[in-house]
């Protein structure tokens, strides 16, 4: 709760006003994209679920993820036909993330490749259209593991991402490399299983808030005989929680925690989970 003393020019009055409210509007952001965003049979551990609860209070997140869905007008599924596109104009968000190309990559799609960039313009405008000219983040998608062609997905759409951003002047994140060693968590080879968008959550965190990179100091105390929590500095969301049976500092002989979902409370990032969850030793590691 805040206190808030307000002094008037009278005499022998102090007038004292509390207020429970937030100082100012929360932050609405839009995750755009695919069924990688849509997050299919993960509920809460979709990548857009997780970003909100790393990101707090001061912000909401909504997952118009489309599973199917691209960029092109002329695939087989154009994202902008959607239902879920329509309902994020009509959210008229503060911060758009878009992730999509993915099912671009298709044959029967790609065909019309020359269209791409000004289809992706074409959607990117749909937006900045909008009353309160959001900021715009394109997302290059992750690295295809099985399933379509990434060298399609690597080669061809994600370069035309980050030059489509270049040239408009536009920020991207780069799930796409930094995904690259990431493939055990994309079980069918296309979508993050509840590790893979806690990999992807941190890291659109990360560059959302731009906060402290220094590497913070992970807290662990005990709540009960079967509960310990975990806690770390929210100035350095970009972080995963990761476990080993041994101890080991090379990130890949660790594991991301697939259940552990932390909750920026404003001050801290905590987590608590079952003892029985451990595999022995806990670190914090930023993708």
């Amino acid at each position: 709760m805040r206190l808030y003393l307000v002094f008037v020019h009278l005499p022998l009055f102090l007038l004292v006003f509390t207020s429970n409210g937030p100082l100012q509007a929360e932050v609405k952001v839009a995750c755009v994209g695919d069924s990688i965003t849509e997050g299919i049979k993960l509920g809460d551990r979709s990548y857009p679920s997780r970003l909100g609860s790393l990101l707090g209070d001061s912000y909401t997140v909504h997952n118009y993820g489309a599973a199917g869905y691209a960029v092109l007008s002329k695939s087989d599924m154009p994202y902008r036909t959607t239902a879920e596109y329509k309902a994020s104009l009509s959210w008229n968000p503060d911060i758009v993330l878009i992730l999509l190309g993915t099912n671009d990559s298709k044959p029967e799609n790609w065909k019309y490749k020359e269209e791409f960039i000004s289809d992706l313009r074409v959607l990117v405008l749909s937006y900045q259209a909008l009353s309160k000219r959001p900021r715009i983040i394109l997302g290059t998608p992750p690295p295809v593991y099985g399933g379509f062609d990434q060298s399609i997905v690597s080669n061809q759409i994600v370069p035309r991402i980050r030059f489509f951003a270049k040239e408009s002047q536009l920020e991207y994140i780069e799930f796409h490399d930094r995904l690259l060693d990431a493939e055990k968590y994309f079980p069918d080879g296309i979508h993050p299983d509840a590790a893979g968008t806690a990999l992807m959550a941190a890291i659109a965190c990360d560059f959302i808030v731009r906060l402290d990179s220094t590497p913070p100091l992970l807290m662990i105390s005990a709540k009960s005989s079967s509960l310990i929590e975990i806690q770390w500095q929210s100035r350095s969301p970009g972080y995963v929680v990761q476990e080993r049976s041994f101890i080991d500092q090379h990130s890949s002989d660790w594991i991301v925690s697939k259940g552990i979902i932390p909750k920026n409370d404003g001050s801290n990032l905590s987590a608590i989970i079952q003892h029985s969850n451990l595999s022995g030793f806990l670190r914090l590691w930023r993708p």
